[in-house]
């Protein structure tokens, strides 16, 4: 009788942040195309986080802060994009990211009084652009949706999205469809 063997575990990890950033990206793309707005704009939010996650994963310093699987570690540093901006542009330095920082601040300079949390060694961080993004927009109605993410926001955050899309691929280009990234 013959044993049939457990799967082999898969060449690649499961997460794969800059995949998951290029598809967010681009589902926002047609959304916004389509004049859906405020999921438009989720997505934008989400394929941002996605790149600033996939730009983290580029550093061999930080290799220790994934499991096998790709994702993050420690759930306490698993934020949405209104929080990873400022803490990805806090830390990055440390994991030999400041590049990555400098091409930030070089596309959102840090307002004239950053607050706290923007300034690392005395310097300001990049302003945030997600600041005010939330994930819970999600569950808003059509009328606060329409409300809350005026023209002026959704440009900012498509703008922003894009600008961490090419950091990403400036950093870590992309591979052909099916190749361990």
């Amino acid at each position: 009788m013959s044993q049939i063997s457990p799967p082999s575990p898969p060449s690649t990890p499961r997460v794969d942040y800059g995949e998951a950033a290029r598809r967010h990206h681009h589902d926002a793309e047609m959304l916004f195309t389509a004049g859906r707005r405020g999921n438009a704009d989720h997505l934008y939010g989400i394929a941002a986080e996605c790149a600033l996650l996939g730009i983290l994963r580029t550093s061999p310093t930080a290799a220790g802060l994934f499991n096998a699987d790709g994702a993050l570690k420690d759930r306490e540093r698993r934020k949405h994009i209104d929080v990873l901006w400022t803490q990805f542009c806090k830390e990055a330095a440390g994991f030999r990211l400041g590049t990555a920082v400098g091409r930030l601040k070089e596309a959102y300079p840090a307002k004239a009084q950053p607050s706290k949390s923007q300034y690392r060694a005395g310097q300001p961080g990049p302003a945030n652009p997600f600041q005010g993004w939330s994930v819970e927009q999600r569950y808003l109605s059509e009328a606060a949706m329409a409300t809350e993410v005026t023209d002026e926001i959704l440009e900012k955050h498509r703008a922003a999205a894009k600008r961490c899309l090419t950091l990403l691929d400036e950093l870590r280009p992309a591979r052909s469809a099916g190749a361990p990234q």
